[in-house]
């Protein structure tokens, strides 16, 4: 009662139309995969073992040939020293709950305080001159951390800013260092008129001195003595404080400088903040440059001589 139109190969015809389905199939199931796991990433974390398998899969990607600059774990001192990348050739300020090393920053990441300990960086001349990316602002959750890191909803109608540790503006050389400057477990809850004033200028001062002196070594982190204060669900500690501690190596002579700056805006001069590094790493129990030959580091971890820095805007 109807004529079915095979054309001049019913066989070609039925197998276009079989693989017309597949493709829709297959499209339709990387749709839903997708959708999954978006699903997955805004309400994951609140599954147990969610954070745990996310990072152990992204780990497993980032082993794929056509990754470039990987993240990678760092379980031991020992293995830093085989990492590609050069943040860690000076020594890992401590071994945390995770420690990861990314092409633009290394970090000591702290589950109990849901933000790193310590940020690690080399910052040379040529990566502060060149600006191949703006910042990104994707701030986000760092899949790589199974313990789970602080999400936007952590620091809505906080009163804090989302405060980079390794700054955006260090990190421009590049698209990808750019972004993953944004994860949550490179932020850490400041004050605004701290992370917009006196820390701002400082991480502007290190760049100057990075372009004098070719390159700088460069530590920053929270100073947390007593847990009194914290934001969000995910209980993200306030630190009282930030320090920050840059070694420069091909200065003439090389020298090192500390900083501990109170989590409170100041109009006060940057130099009025200068510590030796010892006395930070007294503050912070961590070990800073602990690679430098021993006698270096040793005096000039102990010697604080201002006349030694810059402190005038030269950029």
């Amino acid at each position: 009662h109807g004529l079915v139109f095979m054309g001049k190969s019913g066989k070609k015809q039925g197998g276009f139309s079989r693989l017309r389905r597949g493709i829709v199939v297959l499209l339709f199931l990387a749709g839903s995969g997708a959708g999954l796991f978006a699903v997955g990433q805004k309400f994951g974390d609140s599954i147990p073992g969610f954070q745990a398998l996310r990072a152990q899969a992204c780990f497993l990607m980032d082993k794929m040939p056509w990754v470039s600059d990987p993240t990678i774990r760092i379980d031991s001192r020992d293995t830093a020293v085989t990492s590609p990348y050069d943040n860690l050739v000076i020594g890992v300020p401590g071994m945390t709950d995770t420690v990861l090393d990314r092409r633009g920053y290394a970090l000591g990441f702290s589950g109990e305080h849901k933000q790193a300990l310590w940020v690690a960086y080399t910052l040379t001349a040529e990566e502060v001159k060149t600006k191949a990316a703006g910042r990104s602002e994707d701030f986000r959750v760092d899949p790589y951390i199974a313990s789970g890191t602080a999400r936007n909803e952590d620091y809505a109608k906080s009163g804090f800013d989302r405060g980079h540790l390794a700054p955006a503006a260090d990190m421009a050389f590049s698209k990808k260092t750019m972004s993953e400057s944004f994860y949550f477990s490179n932020m850490s809850p400041q004050r605004p008129d701290f992370n917009r004033g006196i820390w701002r200028m400082l991480e502007e001062k290190v760049r100057d001195w990075a372009v004098d002196f070719g390159k700088v070594h460069v530590v920053t982190g929270p100073v947390i003595t007593v847990r009194n204060e914290s934001i969000g669900t995910g209980g993200v500690t306030v630190p009282q404080a930030y320090y920050k501690v840059i070694y420069a190596p091909d200065a003439k002579p090389p020298r090192m400088i500390g900083f501990v700056l109170g989590n409170v805006g100041s109009k006060r001069q940057l130099y009025e903040f200068a510590v030796t590094v010892r006395s930070v790493e007294n503050v912070t129990k961590l070990d800073f440059f602990s690679l430098v030959e021993p006698n270096r580091q040793n005096h000039l971890e102990n010697v604080l001589e201002l006349e030694q820095w810059k402190w005038s805007p030269n950029r």
